[in-house]
């Protein structure tokens, strides 16, 4: 009678092993994917660039690595919806502006000079090129309905999801920049 209550002892702890092994193996296999799934997507996107742009003036504009703002936010304007690209943006300025965190905004102009005409109403600088490969890293997270954070060493720090909310676009944002501080 003991020894068959041994043999079934042995027997349920082999079951219980080979599920336990099964469920890990597939936890291990999902955390795989789901890290090879990242890296294929930023693959093709550098952490760094040179954030050097052209203003709606024609003249160069660079970060501004003096100390004063310690990230660069850059966004897509879309022209043909200018006005009101304009106003959401500046309702994230206003909201992060209210967390007291120094940022330097930029909009990208998809139309590269296009957007001149709302220089005047945006809080934000709006840019109408940057180096080629810039734009292309720009023009990447706006497929994706992304937004970019870069340090003050023009270094990618993270992407902001653009939501239909200002006030939720500037949340995540302060967060973003309040986690890197």
């Amino acid at each position: 009678m003991l020894k068959g209550r041994s043999v079934f002892a042995s027997g349920l702890c082999i079951v219980v092993l080979a599920g336990t092994v099964a469920r890990l193996f597939s936890l291990d296999r999902h955390e795989l994917y789901l890290l090879q799934n990242n890296r294929q997507r930023n693959i093709h996107v550098p952490s760094f660039g040179s954030l050097v742009g052209i203003d709606a003036a024609g003249g160069v504009a660079k970060a501004n690595l003096d100390g004063s703002a310690a990230y660069s936010f850059l966004f897509v304007i879309h022209a043909d919806r200018g006005q009101s690209e304009i106003a959401f943006w500046n309702e994230v300025v206003h909201h992060v502006d209210k967390k007291d965190v120094a940022v330097n905004y930029w909009g990208i102009c998809d139309a590269g000079p296009a957007c001149t005409r709302y220089q005047q109403t945006a809080a934000f600088k709006i840019l109408g090129y940057l180096n080629p490969y810039q734009m292309w890293i720009v023009a990447k997270a706006d497929t994706s309905d992304d937004a970019l954070v870069y340090d003050s060493f023009n270094t990618l720090r993270s992407r902001i999801k653009r939501l239909p909310d200002p006030s939720s676009v500037a949340t995540m944002l302060a967060q973003q920049l309040i986690k890197s501080d």
